[in-house]
């Protein structure tokens, strides 16, 4: 997990202006260290324009991300907690948890992927990443469940 998620990659974000904003603030670390280019953030813009924000899996969390065949350097992961809510595009869910994942194929994020689904089945884990007020606790908790 260490190597696919660095505590520069999680942020705590006061609020965003809309979808667009959040999206953008998502992917900002990871285009700005290399791991993907502008590209694929045009690619999730334009897959949510084509097919909604089919990235939203729940009332809290949206998994950012896009085909890997658009702007993708290196598998990383980077996660930003919303301190205000915002609605995506076409959606009715309150989202505060982004969790952008680049990948370079279908296998090389599956650990994030185990991590993602170990702490979104549990409203505890949800609500300690909610309560956060230090990148670190989230750091921490992405760590603790991705092994």
């Amino acid at each position: 997990m260490k190597e696919l998620l660095k505590l520069e990659n999680c942020c705590i974000v006061p609020e965003v202006k809309d979808w667009k904003e959040a999206i953008e603030v998502s992917l900002r670390n990871l285009i700005a260290q290399g791991y993907c280019t502008k590209e694929y953030q045009d690619a999730v813009f334009e897959m949510t324009e084509k097919y909604g924000a089919y990235y939203v899996l729940s009332d809290e969390m949206a998994l950012i991300h896009a085909s890997n065949a658009k702007g993708v350097c290196k598998t990383q992961m980077a996660v930003t907690l919303l301190k205000k809510p915002v609605l995506f595009k076409d959606k009715t869910e309150q989202v505060q948890i982004l969790i952008a994942l680049v990948a370079m194929d279908s296998t090389a994020h599956m650990q994030g992927l185990q991590a993602v689904s170990e702490i979104f089945s549990d409203e505890q884990k949800i609500q300690s990443i909610l309560n956060s007020t230090k990148p670190e606790e989230i750091y921490q908790l992405f760590l603790e469940n991705g092994k």
